[in-house]
């Protein structure tokens, strides 16, 4: 008969406890640094302008004069075409997917976990290296949402994945009356 595992057994196999705290011997005085550390990244990382980057090395051009002027996924799919438009969108998911683990990899708490995947979308959204002028943030959005929520994420994504394939476009109208 299988036993119910405990705090210290989910604990040494990796997972992730709500509410619980640093490993044993760790003091909370000694996690601000590599708190610090882990958030700074986070945001630097969603910061890191890929599309800018792109434009200007493939196409010699700077997406955000082109367009609707937003540096992400949708605005490269429309002016570079899907090959761009797709990587660039699985990069964008991809610094959601790497601050959220890093958080994880470090120990940090569920808070700091949630906080590191807001810091990646707010660095997409607000990148300190172009000015604070960056893209919309839906796809680093979609990373950090994949690392916290799985199951959800995955059954919206097969809805919106159904639905784009039946409707051919990716945004439905409002609903008329």
């Amino acid at each position: 008969m299988a036993e119910l595992a405990d705090a210290e057994d989910l604990k040494s196999s990796g997972a992730i406890l709500v509410g619980s705290s640093p490993s044993p011997g760790t003091s909370e005085k000694h996690m601000w640094p590599l708190m610090l550390s882990v958030l700074v990244l986070a945001y630097l990382l969603g910061a890191f302008p890929t599309a800018y980057i792109a434009g200007r090395i493939v196409y010699g051009k700077d997406i955000r004069l082109m367009g609707d002027g937003n540096m992400g996924a949708q605005n490269a799919l429309h002016l570079f075409g899907p090959l761009a438009g797709i990587s660039e969108g699985l990069i964008d998911v991809l610094k959601g997917v790497v601050a959220v683990s890093i958080a994880r990899l470090a120990g940090m708490s569920v808070s700091v976990i949630l906080l590191s995947g807001m810091l990646a979308v707010a660095g997409h959204n607000w990148p300190v290296f172009l000015h604070f002028r960056g893209g919309r943030g839906e796809a680093t959005t979609i990373g950090v949402l994949l690392m916290m929520v799985t199951w959800p994420m995955v059954i919206a994504g097969l809805v919106s994945l159904f639905t784009l394939l039946k409707t051919k476009t990716s945004r439905l109208p409002a609903c008329r009356s």
